[in-house]
């Protein structure tokens, strides 16, 4: 099913379907993050809302869903 928002009797305003003015949080390619379920992934790429990282060849994450991993929380074993 299309749907053309010119259509006659359209109850959808042209601005609504527009994509918001949101921030997401912003990844670098090759960033280590860690997800929702506390797996660590490297960012493939960033589009939008859609994060693509490199150990998973279908799907993408929400930035929402992904947490970045600071370097400096890396730990040392003694």
């Amino acid at each position: 099913m299309s749907f053309n928002k010119d259509q006659p009797g359209s109850k959808i305003k042209p601005n609504i379907l527009k994509e918001l003015d949101v921030e997401y949080q912003q990844f670098n390619q090759g960033q280590k993050v860690r997800n929702q379920f506390g797996e660590i992934r490297t960012v493939l790429r960033q589009i939008g809302y859609q994060v693509f990282v490199e150990e998973e060849c279908n799907g993408h994450y929400h930035p929402s869903k992904l947490f970045s991993i600071e370097e400096s929380t890396t730990f040392k074993s003694s």
